[in-house]
């Protein structure tokens, strides 16, 4: 019997979800080790968080009780027996979701429209100051990262300085205080499931914090509006369409979300850098570049400012 599964039914101890009949990877990110366990009461999502502290975790817990409350489209956590959500192993800390079934989806108005509706009803959260958790994306840490770019492991220096350029070009914008809430933080494709482009979850809610929500939109629409690295026009248009019929934007975030849009794409390239400083990786590195180059087009490019700005 392999270690993983001797893992899991060990684990399966703690629950009334009988036992563990096959399990299978789904996938080892970054931060996470995900596998699909059937037992004899069903198929459930054994997650082993890599990264995130217990803690954090809790944070999440918690969140996902409020999520609840609403309806929210995710996939929930399941209860111990003795009614907590987190074990504690020597693997890491392991929490057990419901599984839900759907794929990642193609881009489209359709997709769009439902993550639109889906991250508005979000930053509508009644409870939200409950949640008050940084941003791991914010300037103050990008400056000291900065700031450190001299002493670090390993050096890129063309990235270093474009990422440098661009978060002064962002610098003043990002101080401009914005309606705030709870923020997923990370609404990409491979984050979602859905079925016949109607959205069944938005799962993976621990980068999720208290941010201001242009963040949110404008991460969601580095998510679901760009395809080859390019913008595309007619989907952002729908995501703003749809976000707005259910929490309007104010005046100074339409104005705002073409920077909000680049500080979600730089935003990101941040949050590979912090490893990369410190080893190199060539997958981290190539997403960082291309990252960068998303802003420096978008940049460039006089219709997407005036697509966003009134």
């Amino acid at each position: 019997m392999t270690s993983i599964r001797k893992n899991i039914d060990f684990i399966l101890t703690n629950y009334n979800l009988g036992n563990c009949m096959s399990y299978s990877s789904i996938s080892q990110g970054y931060a996470n080790e995900n596998y699909k366990i059937i037992t004899n009461k069903g198929s459930f999502l054994f997650r082993i968080c890599k990264e995130q502290i217990f803690e954090m975790i809790n944070y999440e817990m918690k969140l996902m009780e409020s999520l609840k409350k609403i309806d929210f489209p995710t996939a929930y956590p399941i209860r111990r027996k003795d009614q907590e959500y987190i074990t504690k192993s020597a693997i890491g800390n392991i929490v057990l979701y419901e599984f839900k079934i759907g794929n990642e989806p193609k881009l489209g108005k359709n997709v769009t429209h439902e993550m639109a509706t889906a991250i508005g009803t979000l930053s509508l959260l009644p409870d939200n100051e409950n949640f008050k958790k940084t941003n791991v994306i914010n300037l103050p840490d990008c400056l000291k990262m900065i700031d450190n770019f001299p002493n670090v492991n390993c050096q890129y220096p063309e990235i270093f300085k474009d990422f440098e350029s661009i978060i002064a070009f962002l610098h003043d914008s990002l101080l401009i205080d914005l309606p705030k809430g709870v923020i997923h933080g990370d609404a990409f494709p491979d984050n979602t499931l859905f079925q016949d482009e109607k959205l069944v979850a938005i799962i993976d809610f621990e980068e999720a914090n208290y941010d201001n929500l242009l963040f949110d939109v404008g991460m969601t629409i580095n998510g679901f509006c760009f395809k080859n690295n390019i913008l595309e026009k007619e989907l952002a248009q729908t995501f703003l369409s749809g976000y707005n019929e259910t929490r309007p934007l104010s005046l100074t975030e339409k104005n705002l979300t073409y920077h909000y849009i680049m500080w979600g794409a730089i935003g990101m390239a941040y949050w590979h850098l912090r490893h990369l400083v410190k080893r190199p990786y060539k997958t981290q590195q190539n997403r960082v570049k291309e990252l960068i180059n998303r802003v420096k087009i978008f940049q460039k490019s006089k219709q997407y400012k005036s697509l966003f700005t009134l």
